[in-house]
């Protein structure tokens, strides 16, 4: 199996909601520190949630594992936002509180702000790869914002070229 060495932008994209959902359990473990049930269930999950991004502060790979354990405490964490903002006076601090909230907790700033500040330049195996990568039909759909043309150096029988089961090749040029 290679080894694969992600950028800073890959972790901090993964670390997003994770990190979200540990603040939110500490914040409901500590909002039912006087209900013993309650407490026990979400230290119980936060521990859980914690040992996920400690595993995933070693291999990105558990950063899946550690996204799923942390939406509980994430969840946890937009509703008290939501519940303290829908108290606010104003009603464009609650309208747009709420959303700004959301984008915030759900990782989706996090996702579109690392774009900005990417350095590391791109090698040239990693742009064959980005320009071989949508060969297919649904692919070609999930870009459909995007203009595509076939490129002359992607051919169906490269290796760096993923197969679909029709062994049809459409590469991509962003524009």
């Amino acid at each position: 199996m290679p080894i694969w060495e992600h950028g800073w932008d890959t972790a901090v994209e993964a670390l997003t909601l994770p990190v979200f959902g540990l603040i939110g359990y500490v914040l409901m473990a500590w909002r039912s520190r006087r209900e013993p049930e309650r407490l026990i269930a979400w230290a119980t999950i936060g521990l859980l949630a914690a040992a996920g991004v400690g595993l995933m502060m070693w291999q990105t790979r558990a950063g899946a594992a550690a996204q799923m354990l942390a939406v509980p405490g994430a969840t946890a964490l937009a509703w008290l936002a939501i519940l303290w903002l829908m108290g606010r006076r104003l009603m464009l601090v609650r309208v747009f509180g709420v959303v700004v909230a959301f984008v915030l907790i759900s990782g989706i700033a996090t996702a579109y702000g690392t774009q900005y500040f990417n350095s590391e330049p791109l090698s040239e195996g990693r742009k064959a790869i980005n320009r071989c990568f949508c060969r297919s039909p649904v692919m070609r759909r999930m870009v459909n914002g995007r203009k595509c043309r076939r490129l002359p150096g992607c051919g169906p029988w490269k290796n760096q070229t993923a197969r679909n089961p029709g062994r049809r090749s459409v590469a991509l040029q962003w524009r």
